[in-house]
């Protein structure tokens, strides 16, 4: 799970927002995503040193439209598999005028995480094919 998350390319397969991601070098890559009102957003960002199979950390780099950083922790559940826990800090775009504006829209950021991360389990757990298709359910 780690390494699927580690290459960011292949978060563009659960997260709806996200036109296309590509990599730049092992540790950078290039993200576009759909902001408010469709708004193309381009940004790049570096992944950080950290320890295999527990997290990933990133942040983006100068002259970004999208300034953010955040984490990604992975831990053994209780109950068995993995827990998925994300830290995620940004300045959107317009600052928080565009978080209203993106709120009043129905694109609340955190709103679009959960719903990603819902994607995301169903892909690990083998049921992505129907969650990748808009109008998934999710």
């Amino acid at each position: 799970m780690w390494q699927f998350w580690r290459d960011q390319e292949n978060l563009a397969r659960f997260m709806n927002n996200v036109l296309r991601i590509e990599r730049r070098s092992d540790t950078r890559y290039h993200w576009t995503m759909r902001g408010p009102l469709d708004m193309p957003l381009d940004w790049d960002c570096d992944i950080d040193p950290t320890p295999e199979n527990e997290r990933i950390a990133w942040h983006t780099l100068p002259g970004a439209e999208i300034h953010s950083r955040g984490e990604v922790h992975f831990s053994d559940a209780a109950e068995g598999g993995t827990l998925v826990k994300v830290a995620l800090h940004y300045q959107p775009p317009v600052g928080q005028s565009g978080r209203m504006i993106a709120s009043l829209l129905g694109d609340a950021p955190e709103q679009q995480l959960d719903d990603d991360l819902k994607r995301f389990k169903l892909l690990m757990e083998g049921l992505g094919a129907e969650a990748m298709m808009p109008g998934g359910g999710i």
